[in-house]
């Protein structure tokens, strides 16, 4: 409100409208003046008109300042509302794939602990073997190094026995302790412990001279027929060690088991994937659903507070005018027609009738107003 508006200064113009009189600059005596308005005035009385232009005036000036501010204000608001609609479509999206993954997830594990696990986990059935294997390394590396091969060579080969034994005994184990044992199964059971013998005598053969001659001081000494022989009881009964792991440590479904935990750990993989994207999602949701109610709120509050200053105003001229008519007629001493008149209402802009929510490449939210 500007101050040239005010109820005090209504009352004292008020006053001085409603007197016949006026005091002379010199000498300092009252002297007749006409009333304001006439006591026939058929219309509002102009100071009325004057304090109502000028509210209305003071009114346009507020409607010009919200529009101003609300380009500026709605332009956040949409901003937000479209991060917020498209957050909220991520975080469907995320959520609906997590779901999906926890599903498959649970068909994967149900379907594994269904089939049951062998009595021997994987891992410790690897130490074993591994274990085994490399009981066999010192003494191979002894018995080809009295070949004369250099150490790299002698290494790399008792190295490779190391590696292919327990690799033969597994495979045995494996087949030895599947359900349903296919013809190809036996033959390769057959064909790798013909192998396996063969090699441990053709090793024991190499060995045996030596075994003898580092064995005489214990006993007289070994026969090389028996030193043989020893190395292949000793040999067998690793590999048939090592073959019992692979057995304990193998299902008897291998190929459909193998199956289920791969499906299993891809879908635990895939739901600790989904459930971090979803759990990013929702925060990232979180953010916008506050930006969006920071920006809504502040542009409703500054509409109600801007709003709640026109109509202030506008009845404030009310308040006014009635301030006036009560002066005036009091001075005059009766109340005249145009006092008898019903204050006019002040001419509002249609600028605070409803705030518009709406935004362009948006949902729109049903049309928001404020409450």
């Amino acid at each position: 409100m500007k101050a040239e508006y005010s109820i005090r200064k209504a009352k004292r113009q008020g006053k001085k409208d409603g007197r016949n009189w006026k005091w002379k600059f010199w000498p300092f005596v009252k002297e007749p003046k006409p009333v304001v308005p006439e006591d026939n005035h058929p219309t509002i009385c102009p100071y009325e008109k004057e304090i109502k232009e000028g509210v209305e005036r003071d009114i346009s000036v507020v409607c010009e300042e919200w529009e101003n501010k609300d380009r500026e204000l709605k332009e956040n608001y949409c901003v937000a509302l479209r991060e917020y609609e498209e957050a909220e479509k991520m975080l469907e999206k995320e959520t609906r794939e997590a779901n999906e993954a926890r599903a498959r997830f649970l068909e994967a594990s149900t379907k594994l602990r269904m089939m049951g696990r062998p009595n021997l986990s994987h891992g410790w059935m690897l130490f074993w073997l591994i274990f085994l294997g490399l009981c066999e390394f010192p003494l191979n590396g002894l018995v080809f190094s009295l070949f004369g091969v250099g150490k790299i060579e002698t290494y790399i080969i008792a190295a490779a026995l190391c590696a292919i034994i327990p690799w033969l005994a597994h495979m045995v184990g494996v087949r030895l302790k599947q359900a349903e044992k296919t013809k190809t199964d036996m033959i390769t059971i057959v064909s790798i412990l013909l192998v396996v013998l063969l090699l441990f005598i053709a090793i024991a053969i190499m060995r045996a001279d030596y075994l003898a001659e580092s064995l005489k001081e214990y006993g007289g000494g070994l026969k090389p027929s028996t030193a043989a022989m020893l190395f292949i009881i000793i040999n067998m009964g690793i590999f048939s060690g090592a073959v019992g792991i692979s057995y304990n440590g193998s299902h008897p479904h291998e190929d459909d088991y193998k199956n289920a935990l791969y499906e299993y750990k891809a879908a635990l993989k895939n739901l600790t994937k989904e459930a971090r994207e979803a759990k990013q999602a929702a925060r990232y949701f979180d953010i916008k659903l506050r930006q969006l109610n920071r920006a809504e709120t502040y542009r409703k509050q500054t509409f109600m507070k801007l709003k709640m200053l026109a109509e202030t105003k506008a009845r404030t001229y009310e308040w006014m005018a009635q301030a006036y008519r009560t002066e005036n007629a009091r001075e005059r001493g009766k109340t005249i027609k145009c006092f008898n008149m019903k204050i006019l209402s002040v001419d509002m802009p249609n600028t605070f009738d409803h705030l518009d929510w709406s935004c362009p490449d948006t949902a729109n939210l049903s049309e928001r107003k404020p409450n």
